[in-house]
């Protein structure tokens, strides 16, 4: 037993109960102090759907509102994609730095550096370009885009 205690690695220890720890840290979320009894009173309130719409009812968000149509699905799926590529982007841009600085007169690798560089703010340009007409399609899709409201110009 004490040769088994010398060839643990506490390392592997730590790091084990900072995973696990971090797994279940979403489970606090759901703790709340429910003096008036409100929680269970409701149909399917105690469920984890009922306690996310308190949770979003709380924070200010319409948990009445639809949000399950395919154009909100499709925006923030490609959301999601666009900030993967943006920061795809950052890192492309901080290697690029990186390498210019590390150069120390070294031609080529400036050139390689300045090519990652002008590729990345490229990349940039493209990541914005699709997001505004993706922007513009999904806003014509839903019909909450377009120009002006239809009346008679008046300020309100």
């Amino acid at each position: 037993m004490a040769q088994l205690v010398k060839k643990i690695k506490w390392q592997n220890i730590l790091f084990i109960a900072s995973l696990l720890s971090v797994v279940l840290i979403p489970y606090l979320v759901f703790a709340e102090n429910d003096p008036a009894g409100e929680i269970g009173t409701g149909s399917g309130e105690m469920s984890a759907k009922g306690l996310l719409n308190r949770l979003g009812e709380k924070a200010g968000y319409d948990s009445e509102a639809s949000g399950n149509d395919i154009s909100g699905v499709a925006a923030t799926i490609i959301n999601g994609f666009l900030a993967i590529l943006g920061i795809i982007f950052l890192v492309y841009m901080i290697h690029g730095g990186y390498l210019w600085m590390s150069a120390a007169g070294n031609d080529d690798q400036v050139r390689k550096a300045k090519d990652e560089i002008r590729n990345a703010i490229i990349g940039l340009i493209v990541i914005v370009a699709a997001y505004a007409i993706i922007s513009f399609v999904l806003d014509a899709l839903s019909g909450t885009g377009g120009g002006g409201s239809g009346g008679t110009g008046e300020a309100l």
